[in-house]
């Protein structure tokens, strides 16, 4: 599995997201600061992100993704059986 680059935030980038964070206007992230920096930045703040665009989530629940291609993620128990066996 790849793991993130360690990156040292300034002072100034902290406060440039939470600016960007509170006004809920990403074009004010500087363009030198990679965007997954600043998704970093928002876990750590307590956020957690998810890739639907429902707003209204109020609970998650495990499930089968909808795209079943083989990942080294998915424990074997979970994986979707084929045509051709496990």
């Amino acid at each position: 599995m790849l793991q993130a680059p360690q990156v040292i935030l300034s002072a100034a980038d902290r406060t440039v997201f939470q600016a960007a964070w509170q006004a809920r206007d990403f074009t004010r992230l500087p363009a030198t600061v990679p965007r997954w920096v600043f998704l970093q930045w928002l876990t750590g703040q307590g956020l957690l992100l998810h890739g639907s665009p429902q707003s209204g989530i109020d609970t998650f629940e495990p499930r089968l993704p909808h795209d079943l291609s083989p990942d080294e993620f998915t424990p074997a128990c979970l994986r979707p059986r084929t045509a051709c066996g496990p």
